[in-house]
């Protein structure tokens, strides 16, 4: 019954929205509309186009994810779980064009991710 009602008002589990609100960030910060002091925490890598025929002709962001020798509190920080997190996406909610439709999509992902409804 918990879940109908879940499904019926459109919310997110809790973990799945706090990792909503930090990709939300991180797009910000990939389209350039982040404050500096969240920019400068990410660095970025650029995936570009590639001789297979598998991967997807248009290029997007990747960012790197910082190396930490062991699993501690910085893994929870935003320079290293945007990454994760943002890596982690499939591409077609990455390239997705406002910050409307990115909310969207992404929502919709993490929905059928959770749900299985799709």
């Amino acid at each position: 019954m918990c879940a109908k009602l879940v499904l019926k008002m459109h919310w997110l589990p809790v973990k799945a929205r706090i990792t909503f609100t930090i990709l939300t960030y991180v797009y910000n910060c990939s389209i350039g509309n982040a404050p500096t002091y969240l920019t400068e925490l990410l660095t970025e890598k650029h995936v570009g186009r590639s001789g297979l025929r598998s991967i997807v002709q248009e290029s997007f962001i990747l960012y790197d994810v910082p190396f930490n020798k062991k699993s501690t509190f910085s893994d929870r920080g935003f320079m290293t779980a945007g990454p994760k997190l943002w890596n982690d996406l499939p591409s077609s909610v990455k390239r997705s064009l406002s910050l409307d439709v990115f909310k969207k999509n992404l929502k919709t992902y993490y929905f059928s991710k959770l749900y299985d409804l799709f």
